[in-house]
């Protein structure tokens, strides 16, 4: 799972790499709590939607906020870095789309479909989580 360390060290790759800076107005920490008790753990009854939805919506404004950091590249960034910042927010982007769509849909779900609409923005988060994690995990250190 995605935590804030997990993010730190992004952060601060991309502050090292030339990608983003410290200083900039367009970076920022995503608000949320993403350490908290995972809510893709354990499925949620109708009756804990909203705990649900609020972790979701945690989870989705961290990558929201990786997308806009790694949109805001230098013009002075390394071309390594800017092809990375360039592939990772390709590859982002549109499961963050999904997931945000799916977001949307749990919102509105009655109890005869909450289950099934629960179920699909957990899949749409997770996928945008493991590729999330596969992108960080191809950093060089």
């Amino acid at each position: 799972m995605v935590h804030r360390a997990t993010f730190a060290f992004l952060a601060g790759f991309l502050l090292l790499s030339g990608i983003a800076r410290a200083e900039s107005a367009d970076y920022y920490e995503a608000p949320g709590k993403l350490d908290a008790v995972d809510i893709l753990a354990r499925p949620y009854s109708f009756d804990e939607k909203g705990d649900f939805l609020a972790g979701v919506d945690d989870h989705l404004h961290f990558f929201e906020a990786a997308v806009v950091n790694l949109k805001s590249t230098p013009t002075g960034a390394k071309d390594e870095a800017k092809a990375y910042a360039q592939r990772a927010q390709a590859e982002i982007s549109p499961l963050l789309a999904k997931a945000q769509k799916e977001f949307k849909a749990a919102k509105s779900a009655g109890a005869g479909d909450w289950q099934n609409s629960q179920a699909s923005s957990r899949r749409a988060l997770l996928d945008l989580e493991r590729a999330y994690g596969d992108l960080h995990g191809n950093v060089r250190h």
